[in-house]
């Protein structure tokens, strides 16, 4: 009957998008848990770390290394973790863009909850050069999706800086 496809179609579009916002939200679930992996790997021992995302729990937990200083920048490219409202997925913060100042404002406010302000800052990114000097960076965070110009990445690294790209889980280029 037509009620019987209407509610097989129904099913099968909750269960598309469910897959979906999964998807979205999977890669800044992780991120948190694999700082020792990141320092572990990427050979990090102390500097400037830019996390270039909008996962301020990550940027929290990268602050607690002793010897590194973190800068988070938030990309207008990214999308943001799907909150659910209601039991349902709030579609309008899924394609609201990170460059609103406001998700700044929240990383800032989880850093300084932290009691990490000065270890740690945050502020809200703008094209896609990156706001540092020639060869001070020396980890270089990014997510898959974050589209920084190779030869941008390499005028910021210092010398054995690495860029780390999470969802991979591997170093993607070391600096010379």
């Amino acid at each position: 009957s037509a009620r019987e496809h209407t509610m097989k179609t129904r099913c099968t579009l909750q269960a598309s998008l469910s897959l979906i916002l999964a998807l979205f939200t999977l890669p800044t679930r992780g991120q948190t848990a694999d700082v020792n992996q990141i320092v572990a790997e990427s050979g990090f021992h102390g500097g400037l770390v830019v996390l270039v995302g909008d996962d301020a729990k990550l940027a929290v937990a990268l602050g607690k290394i002793p010897s590194a200083l973190v800068h988070q920048l938030v990309p207008s490219s990214f999308t943001a973790a799907v909150p659910f409202v209601g039991g349902q997925p709030d579609l309008k913060s899924l394609f609201r863009s990170t460059s609103d100042p406001s998700f700044a404002a929240q990383a800032r406010t989880a850093i300084r909850k932290a009691k990490l302000y000065g270890r740690v800052s945050a502020m809200a990114m703008r094209g896609s050069s990156l706001p540092y000097g020639d060869s001070s960076v020396n980890l270089l965070i990014t997510a898959r999706n974050a589209h920084l110009p190779m030869q941008e990445i390499k005028r910021v690294l210092a010398p054995r800086g690495v860029l780390w790209t999470l969802g991979t889980g591997k170093a993607a280029y070391r600096q010379p």
